[in-house]
């Protein structure tokens, strides 16, 4: 598949011969916390949103269709509707996926993920400072597709596990982790449970999601040197998991250390990993068709896009570290 938009042509083939070939059975396991969870997939092509809903029923999850943004805000504001996470498009009538990422981050604030042709930098960035965690474009792979919504469950499910019995406990401002997967939500759970103090809204928590990206690059490109190029490789043969397994496997040592500082009017956090660095600029500078570009890759978005949640990005130790400063609006209370 390699269009944007399907032809009746296209549509009669998906009914015919080529259609097992469009969805293989799934050549690895997964573990099963997300079997049945349910996702509401908000899509007006209906040719496209009949092979999404074909491809997530067959992975056992479970659907809520939308023909449009209308529809999709319905089915989010009916009671009784217990959605997990929501599949998007941007471009839809009456409701578009800007306006239902903002309706979600006001709400339920559950995971957002977009899945869109549309090339419009401005539409794109106001759907991620809308809490939307992750950007797809169509037409998407399907390992890809399914791999970035478990990944988008299994953080909201850790997060609402530790929300009252945090991973680490007491008046810290520092913490050092290995270079584990296992440990990267750790530590983002730990930065959540430092900002508690600042009773921040959903629509002012973007900051704190985007963290995240910034303590993966320290694990998967600092600790563990997967850069751009060899991700991008690793993630489109469905390779990118036993990969970084491996290698961390291989690496029995090294570190990330988390600093933060809640002061009068901002909040500064800084990630140190004892990795040889990477020249950050290429992610920092981009302009609106590079941002673009960008976000049709597999690998290679996460800091450009999350580095506009910041005031200031500043990297030191030749990349291995980064100092990350958010002001706000009122002034800042002590660490928890």
């Amino acid at each position: 598949m390699a269009h944007n938009t399907t032809t009746g042509r296209e549509s009669a083939e998906m009914n015919g011969d080529i259609w097992p070939s469009i969805m293989p059975e799934p050549p690895y396991t997964k573990p099963a916390y997300w079997r049945g969870a349910t996702v509401l997939v908000a899509e007006d092509d209906e040719v496209w949103r009949h092979v999404v809903v074909m491809i997530l029923r067959k992975h056992g999850f479970n659907v809520l269709e939308a023909a449009n943004g209308r529809e999709a805000r319905e089915l989010y504001e009916t009671p009784g509707h217990a959605i997990d996470v929501i599949l998007s498009d941007i471009l839809m009538p009456h409701v578009n996926g800007v306006e239902l990422a903002k309706i979600n981050f006001e709400g339920r604030f559950v995971p957002f993920i977009i899945c869109t042709a549309v090339n419009d930098p401005f539409m794109a960035l106001e759907a991620l400072h809308h809490g939307v965690q992750d950007y797809l474009v169509k037409p998407t792979e399907e390992h890809l597709l399914i791999n970035v919504l478990i990944g988008a469950l299994a953080r909201h499910r850790f997060y609402q596990e530790t929300r009252e019995n945090p991973a680490f406990e007491g008046n810290l401002d520092r913490i050092i982790i290995k270079p584990r997967l296992s440990e990267v939500p750790l530590a983002h759970s730990w930065l959540f449970h430092k900002m508690e103090p600042l009773r921040l809204a959903n629509r002012d928590k973007g900051f704190v999601y985007a963290l995240y990206e910034f303590i993966m690059n320290a694990h998967e490109h600092g600790c563990l040197g997967l850069g751009e190029q060899l991700k991008g490789e690793l993630i489109r043969s469905d390779r990118y998991a036993e990969e970084l397994m491996r290698r961390e496997k291989e690496r029995q040592g090294g570190r990330i250390e988390i600093c933060i500082s809640l002061l009068h009017d901002k909040v500064a956090i800084t990630i140190e990993d004892d990795g040889p660095g990477f020249d950050p600029q290429p992610y920092l500078k981009l302009s609106h068709d590079d941002l673009i570009e960008r976000l049709k890759r597999p690998s290679g978005r996460g800091i450009a896009i999350a580095s506009r949640q910041f005031d200031s990005v500043i990297y030191g130790n030749g990349g291995s570290r980064v100092t990350l400063i958010k002001l706000l609006g009122h002034p800042a209370a002590t660490l928890a």
